[in-house]
């Protein structure tokens, strides 16, 4: 399988860290068993599914793998061990490019940016408010109208190094105070970072608050870069944070790097496979819809990255109806190959499909 952008996935990250402390007979009055890291890390792949990025899942046991790719994603990864991040460290430095969230690492944050994790902020409705003109972010948000997301935001001290990408506006409000003070005890004051209205909004909880903190940052470190998010923005399932995640890998990535891209309806999942030996390169071309009754998808056009013109491109399918009367079993007929159009040029054969109904088996021969 090829791909170039991997998700990181720690076995040892699968709870709630936040709620560390409380007794495993008090959790279902507390909140319900969520898993930040693997939400996040699902979300993620939805994301990269739909816009088309070629990727895959690599585990905390595998970190030689991480020389395989070229962007690295740590979404909201708590627990990282000193060897695995150790592995991170030198993926990056070797020329790697990485985004990292949330929990994630902060022995890494204090590396790559010089910054101190200091746990996470009284507020679970944050604000990312764009700084400067990074495009990625720009091109979902302002200062004035900032990108909501309902999480907390990780706080940090330190001079820093490295740009700021966007800072962290907060409600006038402090959200659902209740979360963290009880108010049948009259002797409990809240202290919080910054002076709150007593209400802002009966339904939402709007902007109200600029700060400086960091909320996204950007640095180079040895041949390779880091993007650092204060909040799991991978983690919403919203189109505008989507796109937000999506920009920021490919921008990470370079897309005409990458070993395929595809126009096509987000309904479209590829997956890429190279057999060396028989000297081709596989994709398969999904519609992937959620339902019984599913709408074909229309002009799609696929480029698959090559180091030079093919002998062949073509389609497979199974064999037809009519194999059944030639006495030979449908399944151990040799497969239908059909050819296909295909432009080579800039080192990529990319194939137009004006219609896919269900999937199509491409085939490049070189």
């Amino acid at each position: 399988m090829l791909y170039d952008v991997g998700l990181y996935f720690n076995f040892e990250g699968k709870m709630d860290v936040e709620k560390n402390g409380i007794p495993l007979t008090e959790l279902d009055k507390v909140a319900d068993p969520s898993m930040p890291h693997l939400d996040a890390l699902k979300r993620a792949a939805y994301t990269l599914r739909r816009h088309h990025v070629p990727y895959s899942v690599i585990s905390n046991s595998r970190p030689d793998l991480l020389e395989n790719l070229k962007v690295l994603v740590l979404p909201d990864v708590p627990n990282m061990s000193k060897e695995n991040m150790a592995s991170v460290k030198n993926f990056v430095e070797n020329g790697g490019k990485l985004y990292m969230s949330g929990h994630s690492a902060p022995d890494l944050l204090k590396e790559f940016f010089n910054l101190e994790w200091q746990g996470l902020m009284e507020d679970n409705i944050c604000y990312i408010a764009p700084k400067d003109d990074y495009e990625p972010l720009t091109a979902q948000c302002t200062r004035e109208h900032p990108l909501v997301l309902f999480e907390k935001a990780v706080k940090v001290t330190g001079e820093g190094k490295g740009k700021v990408l966007g800072t962290i506006t907060l409600p006038f409000t402090l959200p659902n105070p209740h979360d963290t003070v009880s108010f049948h005890d009259p002797s409990l004051k809240i202290t919080h970072s910054y002076w709150r209205e007593p209400f802002a909004s009966i339904h939402s909880n709007p902007p109200g608050i600029a700060t400086e903190m960091p909320a996204m940052m950007q640095v180079q470190y040895g041949k390779g870069e880091v993007i650092w998010s204060a909040l799991p923005i991978e983690k919403a399932d919203r189109p505008q944070h989507s796109d937000l995640f999506a920009d920021i890998v490919i921008g990470l990535a370079g897309p005409e790097n990458m070993c395929f891209e595809a126009k096509a309806a987000e309904s479209i999942e590829c997956i890429l496979f190279e057999d060396a030996e028989a000297g081709q390169k596989i994709m398969g071309i999904i519609n992937l819809q959620e339902s019984f009754h599913i709408m074909p998808a229309v002009d799609i056009t696929v480029s698959v990255k090559s180091d030079g013109k093919p002998k062949e491109v073509y389609c497979v399918s199974a064999p037809s109806a009519e194999a059944k009367g030639t006495g030979t079993s449908i399944h151990s007929s040799a497969p239908v190959k059909e050819p296909v159009p295909y432009c080579y040029e800039d080192g990529k054969v990319a194939v137009f499909f004006q219609r896919i109904d269900y999937f199509k088996v491409l085939v490049i021969q070189y």
